[in-house]
């Protein structure tokens, strides 16, 4: 195919190209339509792995809540039993609700305190359990062997404990009736206690060191947290948990506002609240490897779809819009228009083939249009030939009558002015003439029709002094002058002529302007039809007069479509012509 196949297959009629696909749009669409679909898929699944990870990691977080619960609520019935059996059915514990001598408590409290031991050791997340004896003023406690306290710090905690809860029973604040918070000496305890008249059973269970059994069993690497429902008792993390925010925490889970952020889920033992704090640094940090790659496409997939647009827009459309844009100048004729060289094969190829025949279409033409120009400058030659007969029988046929009138001064000075015209007129070898000899022969052949017919003729000849060795046609004015001659005279008036050469400055570029006038009848409105048409004119009895033609045809040829000429009626006939005005082109 062709370029000139290319150019029909590109500029068919509109009404067809509803049936057709653009490729520069169908790429980049089915490009669109598969990318930014898949991204929303991505997108949306991210989404719901991201929620996924959130619930599996508070269900993994429940999880180790719920075993650990399960084990504090053990180690809460177990100590429970153990103190409901010494209270209700223990001798030597019952025998401390009396006085006793002093060497009797001892031997008392041995098998007690046996028992208070064996508990301690089933149960590693009792700190410590005692037995007090308000009657007989005695204290006795054993403390948990997994603790790893210096014996300094377990005298320090005895020293604390020991008072306060001697203070709690003897004012009758202990609550025996169930397992209760209770801080002493800047720690924080869980206390539970039994009575068999005046002698009490406690258990002390230490919930900082809960927190680090938690850890070191249970792996559990955040904060338990203790409440009893309502209000956070230890340790306050500073989360500002409301009791509805408890309560979510308990029903599925919540992450927390705060600066430092919490993943929290509680769990209901009794009346005690456990909420279980986990640091929270982010859903990537919940992440399998799987779902950061997952996540990661997803991210790829939206930044990448811009970037691809851009670059399928540089890669395809872009040369395919060059392309068509290169084929419609060269449909208007524009055959200087060449297409780039892009990167991809095919379209160099094409654009390579496409350049090679505009180059060979474009010295075709210039040969035609050499050959053109050829046949313009001999049809140009014809037609100057053409005005000259014209005119040396005009100028005959007045001296013919000038000497049957016996005017043989007026007969010498019309040979003068003659010689003087046919001079100017045998020595035009150009198909140009400098503007100031043709407005010489146009005044000379008004003098010498003036002497011819006794007439008076008013010739008025400006022009621009800058013009005057412009090129112009040979005759061309003349022939104005010669049709007003012809035609203008009307009875009983002074004929009068204007001939006007002059320049009009535009901002793209000058223009030379002349006007040829006369105040006589004008002309008629058949005359500036042809001439408006561009036609010879042909008179009633079928002559033609191809004086006019003639002149403009030559203009046209020399200036194309950059010449214009205007005719018109205004107190007579009057003629424009405009056409460029080149500096330096002076003969």
């Amino acid at each position: 195919m062709n370029v000139f196949g290319i150019i029909k297959l590109f500029g068919k009629h509109n009404g067809k190209r509803n049936h057709r696909v653009s490729l520069k749009n169908m790429i980049p669409g089915l490009f669109l339509g598969i990318m930014i679909p898949l991204a929303v898929i991505l997108v949306i699944y991210s989404s719901y792995i991201a929620r996924s990870v959130e619930v599996s990691s508070s269900h993994s977080s429940r999880s180790q809540l719920e075993i650990f619960k399960s084990h504090l609520e053990s180690t809460m019935k177990a100590t429970e039993r153990v103190m409901s059996g010494m209270v209700s059915g223990n001798a030597q514990f019952q025998s401390f609700s009396v006085e006793l001598m002093l060497n009797d408590m001892y031997n008392q409290s041995y098998n007690v305190q046996q028992i208070l031991k064996s508990n301690l050791t089933a149960n590693e997340n009792l700190y410590t359990m005692a037995i007090y004896s308000p009657v007989n003023n005695w204290y006795t406690g054993e403390y948990n062997a997994y603790y790893e306290i210096t014996a300094t710090q377990r005298i320090q905690a005895q020293k604390n404990l020991e008072p306060e809860i001697k203070r709690l029973i003897n004012q009758g604040d202990f609550d025996l009736s169930k397992w209760f918070f209770h801080s002493v000496g800047g720690r924080d305890y869980l206390l539970r206690g039994m009575n068999y008249r005046t002698v009490y059973c406690i258990a002390v269970i230490d919930l900082e060191r809960l927190n680090t059994i938690a850890v070191q069993n249970y792996h559990m690497n955040g904060t338990l947290i203790f409440g009893n429902g309502k209000t956070v008792i230890y340790p306050d993390l500073k989360l500002g948990l409301s009791p509805d925010e408890i309560q979510k925490a308990g029903d599925s889970y919540l992450i927390t506002d705060a600066v430092r952020k919490y993943l929290v889920v509680s769990e209901q033992a009794g009346y005690i609240t456990l909420i279980y704090a986990r640091p929270y640094d982010g859903i990537l940090n919940e992440m399998t490897l799987f779902h950061i790659i997952v996540l990661i496409c997803a991210a790829m997939a939206v930044v990448a779809v811009p970037f691809v647009s851009i670059w399928l827009w540089k890669l395809v459309v872009n040369p395919i819009s060059h392309l068509t844009r290169t084929i419609e100048a060269i449909r208007s004729g524009d055959f200087s228009a060449h297409v780039d060289t892009y990167a991809v094969e095919e379209f160099r190829q094409v654009n390579d083939m496409l350049n090679q025949m505009i180059d060979e279409i474009s010295e075709l033409k210039i040969a035609s249009y050499e050959k053109e120009l050829e046949k313009q400058n001999t049809e140009y030659q014809l037609l100057q030939s053409q005005i000259r007969p014209h005119f040396y029988l005009n100028c005959l046929k007045n001296i013919y009558g000038m000497a049957e009138s016996g005017q043989n001064k007026e007969i010498q000075q019309i040979i003068l002015h003659l010689s003087s015209y046919l001079r100017y007129i045998f020595t035009i070898s150009k198909d140009c003439v400098p503007l100031q000899k043709e407005l010489e022969v146009c005044k000379n052949y008004a003098d010498l029709f003036s002497l011819n017919q006794h007439q008076d003729i008013e010739f008025s000849l400006t022009y621009d002094a800058v013009l005057t060795n412009i090129p112009i046609p040979p005759v061309s004015l003349l022939t104005f002058i010669e049709n007003s001659i012809h035609y203008g005279f009307v009875p009983g008036q002074k004929l009068k002529l204007v001939l006007k050469v002059s320049r009009i400055v535009t901002a793209e570029r000058v223009l030379i302007h002349i006007i040829a006038a006369d105040n006589g009848p004008g002309f008629t409105r058949s005359v500036i039809n042809s001439i408006d048409k561009e036609e010879m004119m042909i008179d009633g009895k079928g002559k033609k007069h191809v004086g006019i033609y003639n002149v403009l045809k030559r203009f046209r040829l020399r200036y194309g479509d950059d010449f214009a000429a205007a005719f018109r009626n205004r107190d007579g006939a009057l003629v424009e012509l405009f056409f460029p005005y080149t500096e330096g082109e002076d003969l």
